[in-house]
């Protein structure tokens, strides 16, 4: 389980380079599962950004994806005045989903149940950076990482 902040640049470095790994390796066979729970901890825009992704994940979970890879791709253009903008923009570009009720959901805060339940297990299970990682093999704890996490630290931790 990993807890991910979309404006978190070391989560964007730990997507780019150990999750793209992961999810083309042990994820693609079947040998490893991986949950990404948001955690708007580090930029202002994280928090609008969750709530879209929330909003899009209610709706569609590959679009969901889609957007988390995008707001780690042009993470460098967004604010928190323009990342709904934009992710409407994104979304109506790559997805088949109505961006405008996604957006007008982010701005209501539709799914703040979600939002609110990722950022209360981050606190319960002591994640104070992104990306946290904690790590089970066979449903037994075998470790955390924080920060920097490359894919050499996962697959040992892991048996991969």
């Amino acid at each position: 389980m990993a807890f991910e902040d979309p404006s978190c640049p070391t989560c964007r470095r730990f997507e780019r380079q150990t999750g793209s790994r992961l999810r083309d390796g042990p994820l693609a066979d079947g040998r490893l599962r991986f949950v990404v729970r948001t955690y708007p901890i580090i930029y202002p825009w994280g928090e609008p950004a969750t709530q879209a992704l929330e909003a899009t994940y209610a709706r569609e979970a590959d679009a969901f994806w889609g957007l988390f890879d995008h707001y780690f791709a042009r993470q460098d253009d967004f604010d928190g005045d323009n990342v709904l903008d934009r992710t409407r923009d994104w979304l109506d570009a790559n997805t088949d989903l109505d961006a405008d009720a996604v957006v007008a959901d982010a701005e209501a805060e539709a799914y703040d149940d979600a939002v609110q339940a990722d950022l209360d297990a981050g606190e319960a299970a002591g994640a104070d950076r992104t990306p946290t990682l904690y790590m089970f093999r066979d449903g037994t704890y075998h470790t955390v990482a924080s920060g920097v996490v490359s894919y050499d630290t996962v697959a040992a931790a892991l048996e991969l």
